[in-house]
């Protein structure tokens, strides 16, 4: 385990009547002096804290109730993990406890914001997210949904639960980071918690739009739901899991399947992979910590790949409400024990957007209508956990969206992903409408010499089939023209030298980019296809000409500074820290420092393999992806691949690797840095 360092010295005591040597100065200057030097230490003191933070490792051995049998857990240099335990139930409560360790703040934050209760934490501020997720029922579901599980499901939840509270009656954890800043200590975690954060994920998962509705007019109301779900993905910077993809290639050498989970702007990876070894046997996991969630996995040469996705709609529909529906009040709690009212009408499967008061005695025939499976119990808890077994999973909260590939290669599409595409062996599935242009160029990898590992460096491929198809008609249909500057001429020569690819060093393809901003007056297009039809010559003419001074006000008239890397650059952000007016002053001020957002030099496209984290019209920018790839034959390894960045560290942000890291082999022989022993309480 990561250890941060601690303050490198004391903060001093004087014991009672002590006195200092200050040779020369009268009595009346001690005390003042003595102020004003135990003043500038413990500022040092709070100034390296809030800089550099606090850490504890976890010990080497503990004592569980619960425990039905000793386990083990192994602490991996890379911050995976490996279980061993006698039986499932204890392998979770390893698990809980793991999770807990590796992810304390990250899982309290999230089941915060499920359970509405950032106010308590925060201030009034974020009283529109909870409001939000108490009319999404995010909690008030999973405690419902638990009390009807079958009895293994609930004891599962149960020693899962057990193994996170074992590490938050760890005074050291809680005494660390964000908790200090806070004042606050997280709440026992209850079964029902892990439900209540899948929930809040499956929401996650969702893409919101109001297409559905037609020409019925949006009321206030769903504007405002609209305004709250975008601070809510801005908050914990998680969005954008719709760019997700999974694929597959089977020939008579083998196949392989991969898979990339686009998880939005968090530093901290989204998933933790994590090694589980029963009598049952053993299996690789990617997890989302304090939650069932297992998207990616491997368990004998069989490996699977569930993309992130969730189906709701926005649609006009009958009303479902009747003045006999009852209110709900609810509570919320804010800091220094201010409450705030908040109430609503349920509705049971959906959520209504009146264009009235919906306390009004004339309710409308019909409204704006919200439907998701979340808005009902269930869980999809069975699901997650059955994966390893086989590929008849049934998922509700999810859509179960992916692929399964056995360890003979063969394979089978699982749920109803948006996008299916095929180039030769090539088969992928996606949420993205840019599958085609991604199918085609994994094909052309896959047509590299034989003996060539042809799939090694997939996602490190910047080629771009979309820019390749496109750039060479808008280049053609710009013609010659004398109203040329010196420095467009310059630009357009770099644009006809350019390869199609989106490496950091590109500059052809900032100019390319900024050309198409030009046109749509945004970054980028929402959809491949938006320029089909070419606009008029003279149209491509003024674009081009406003791309070229926009470069040069945004970089400068140095066409050599235009490389990719300076024009997108690659943004993180903190969750809670780094959205804007959502924390007080002075925590605004620890924002700007510790967790300010870390910028790295950009690169990749949506289009291409190698991810780029370009903004897509009003939609957050997203920079975190985890991907992950399997072979058959070998059939006991899983490669992944994620950035970690922790700017906590001496310097920490100074010293973050500017490349991308490499492959990561998971694979069960390998052995933990330390380790930590759980043992039965006597």
């Amino acid at each position: 385990m990561n250890t941060r360092p601690r303050l490198p010295f004391p903060i001093p005591h004087l014991p009672s009547g002590a006195t200092l040597p200050f040779i020369g100065l009268g009595a009346r200057m001690l005390g003042p002096l003595v102020a004003v030097f135990v003043l500038a230490v413990t500022s040092i003191a709070g100034i390296w804290f809030l800089a550099y933070g606090l850490d504890a490792s976890a010990p080497d051995e503990l004592e569980i109730t619960t425990l039905l049998a000793p386990a083990r857990v192994g602490w991996f240099e890379d911050e995976s993990i490996r279980i061993e335990a006698e039986n499932e139930l204890d392998a979770a409560t390893a698990l809980g406890y793991a999770h807990a360790v590796s992810y304390l703040w990250p899982i309290s934050l999230w089941r915060q914001t499920a359970q509405g209760a950032l106010t308590a934490w925060f201030g009034p501020d974020l009283l529109e997210l909870d409001r939000f997720a108490r009319e999404l029922r995010f909690d008030a579901l999973a405690q419902e949904t638990f009390r009807t599980l079958p009895t293994d499901q609930q004891a599962y939840l149960r020693a899962y639960a057990a193994g996170i509270n074992k590490a938050f009656d760890e005074t050291a954890f809680l005494a660390q980071d964000e908790f200090a800043i806070l004042q606050v200590t997280p709440a026992r975690w209850r079964p029902w918690h892990t439900l209540s954060v899948e929930r809040l994920m499956g929401w996650l998962a969702v893409r919101l739009d109001t297409t559905a509705a037609g020409d019925v007019p949006i009321p206030a109301s769903l504007r405002r739901f609209l305004a709250s779900d975008r601070q809510l993905r801005g908050w914990l910077q998680l969005h954008s899991f719709d760019y997700s993809f999974a694929w597959v290639h089977r020939d008579s050498s083998g196949a392989v399947l991969g898979q990339r989970h686009v998880t939005g702007s968090t530093p901290i990876p989204l998933f933790l992979e994590t090694i589980v070894r029963t009598p049952a046997g053993e299996r690789i996991v990617a997890g989302i910590p304090g939650t069932p969630i297992t998207p990616a996995g491997r368990v004998r040469g069989a490996t699977w790949a569930i993309l992130l996705r969730s189906v709701a709609q926005i649609a006009p529909a009958s009303a479902h409400l009747s003045r006999d529906t009852p209110m709900i009040y609810e509570r919320i709690e804010g800091r220094n024990g201010i409450e705030f009212l908040h109430a609503f009408r349920p509705g049971r499967g959906h959520l209504q957007f009146l264009a009235v008061q919906d306390t009004s005695d004339a309710l409308p025939d019909s409204a704006l209508t919200l439907f998701w499976a979340g808005l009902e119990p269930g869980t999809d808890l069975a699901a997650w956990r059955a994966l390893p077994a086989g590929p008849d999973s049934a998922f509700t909260l999810f859509d179960g969206a992916g692929i399964r590939m056995q360890p003979d290669g063969a394979w089978a599409l699982s749920g109803s992903p948006a996008f299916q595409t095929t180039s030769g062996p090539i088969t992928l599935v996606g949420d993205t409408p840019w599958t085609p242009y991604l199918a085609r160029h994994l094909d052309a990898l896959n047509r590299l010499p034989e003996g060539v590992d042809r799939f090694a460096g997939w996602n490190e491929d910047c080629y771009s089939e979309w820019a390749a198809d496109l750039a060479p008609r808008f280049l053609a249909a710009l013609g010659r023209s004398d109203s040329l500057s010196a420095m467009d001429r310059d630009a357009l020569t770099y644009l006809r030298n350019w390869d199609f690819t989106y490496a950091r060093a590109s500059i052809g393809a900032s100019i390319f980019d900024a050309w198409l901003d030009g046109l749509n007056g945004r970054r980028l297009t929402t959809h491949p296809d938006a320029f089909s039809t070419l606009p008029p010559d003279d149209t491509l003419l003024v674009a081009f000409k406003r791309a070229v001074a926009h470069l040069a006000d945004t970089l400068s008239s140095d066409l050599s500074t235009w490389r990719l890397e300076n024009y997108h650059p690659v943004t993180y952000r903190y969750p809670a820290w780094s959205f804007a007016n959502t924390v007080d002053t002075d925590r605004l001020r620890l924002s700007e420092t510790r967790f300010a957002p870390l910028q790295l030099p950009g690169r990749g496209h949506p289009s291409t393999l190698c991810w780029g984290s370009f903004q897509t019209g009003d939609r957050f920018q997203s920079s975190a992806t985890w991907d992950a790839w399997a072979y058959t034959p070998p059939n006991d390894t899983l490669y992944t691949r994620r950035r970690a960045l922790d700017a906590s560290g001496f310097l920490g942000r100074y010293r973050i690797p500017v490349q991308p890291p490499g492959a990561h082999r998971l694979h069960q022989d390998a052995e933990p840095a330390s380790e930590t022993r759980l043992v039965p309480a006597d």
